[in-house]
């Protein structure tokens, strides 16, 4: 398990079935990693479009914590305190 709240996010963020269940119950649009033909990739570098859309990620975010982060119980953090000691 990751031993923070960013860690563990960015981890399911990376999970392409997690973010498509999480689109799906929340009709939200976050889009991870999407490949890029070379072309869409040498236009999105000459007029600097990142793909990155930080309300969408804070949706996210926000999403993660109410949902998963906060209903993990104590002894998961417990067990991290200790393995760090």
């Amino acid at each position: 398990m990751s031993k923070d709240f960013a860690s563990a996010c960015a981890e399911a963020a990376m999970m392409p079935e997690f973010v498509n269940q999480y689109n799906r119950v929340t009709g939200n649009n976050l889009v991870i990693n999407k490949s890029r033909s070379p072309l869409e990739a040498a236009i999105d570098k000459a007029t600097g479009y990142t793909g990155f859309n930080e309300e969408e990620v804070k949706k996210f975010a926000d999403f993660f914590y109410e949902f998963v982060w906060s209903k993990l119980p104590d002894e998961c953090f417990e067990k991290e305190q200790q393995n760090d000691q």
